[in-house]
C-alpha cells in the first residue's frame, strides 16, 4: 500500500515541538550556524523562500539548525536547535535539485520533499550554544540581478518576527520584551535575490563572515 501521508509524522512532530516549548519565543523561521555559535536567522511567512535559503547557507559550510520553527530562550536567547528533515514544496524542487531526496521521502500526494539533514552535507551542530546574530527577511524577486541587503529598522524587525511567531503570549511576564531583547541583540535586514545560492554566499560574507 502507498503511504500517502509521509508529511504528516513532519507536521506532527512540529506541532509538538511547539506545543511543548510554550513560554518560549518561537520564531517560524529556519537558522543556520557557525562553529562559533553565530547564527543566521532566516524569518518569514510560508513560501517566503526560508527552507531554500536555509539550505543555500548551509552549503557554504554552516550547521543546519532548523528550517521551520527557531526556538529561543527570551533571557538568553539561546537557540534549540530543531533538526527536522528540510520540506521542500514542489515550488523550489527546481532550486534545490542537487537535493533530491530518494522516493522514500517523498510524499506522493503533496509532492514535498522532506531532505534529511544529513544529506545537506553540512558540519555537525556547533559545540557552542547557537545564539542569534543575524536575522534576514527573504524577499525572493526573479526579476532581481544582484543580491541586495537593506536593513531593517528594530521597530519594523520585531513587528514581522512577532506576526510570524508562536504563542507569543505565553512568554512570562513580558512577552514584546523577548522581541524587543532579540531585535536589539540581532541586525536585521531584507534581502532581495533570484539565486538563494548566491544570496547564500553574500550573507555570509557580509554579514557573517569567518572569524
Amino acid at each position: 500500500m502507498v503511504d500517502r501521508a509521509r508529511d504528516l509524522p513532519i507536521s506532527s512532530a512540529t506541532l509538538n515541538f511547539i506545543e511543548n516549548r510554550h513560554g518560549h519565543l518561537l520564531l517560524h523561521a529556519g537558522a543556520a550556524a557557525a562553529a562559533d555559535g553565530r547564527t543566521i536567522v532566516v524569518h518569514g511567512a510560508s513560501g517566503a523562500g526560508k527552507t531554500t535559503l536555509t539550505a543555500a547557507l548551509v552549503s557554504t559550510g554552516l550547521a543546519y539548525i532548523t528550517d521551520e520553527t527557531v526556538c529561543l530562550d527570551p533571557n538568553t536567547l539561546n537557540i534549540e536547535p530543531f533538526r527536522k528533515p528540510l520540506t521542500v514544496k514542489p515550488g523550489s524542487h527546481q532550486l534545490l535539485q542537487r537535493y533530491r531526496p530518494s522516493s522514500e521521502h517523498i510524499d506522493p500526494k503533496s509532492g514535498n520533499w522532506q531532505i534529511p539533514p544529513s544529506d545537506l552535507g553540512g558540519p555537525d551542530l556547533p559545540k557552542a550554544v547557537p545564539t542569534p546574530t543575524v536575522i534576514v527577511f527573504p524577499d525572493v524577486d526573479a526579476d532581481q540581478q544582484d543580491v541586495t541587503m537593506t536593513p531593517v529598522s528594530r521597530a519594523r524587525a520585531a513587528f514581522l518576527l512577532g506576526e510570524q511567531s508562536s504563542a507569543l503570549w505565553r512568554i512570562e511576564p513580558r512577552p514584546l520584551a523577548a522581541l524587543e531583547h532579540l531585535v536589539t541583540a540581532a541586525p536585521a535586514f531584507v534581502v532581495t535575490y533570484s539565486d538563494a545560492f548566491r544570496a547564500a554566499a553574500m550573507i555570509r560574507r557580509e554579514l557573517l563572515p569567518d572569524v
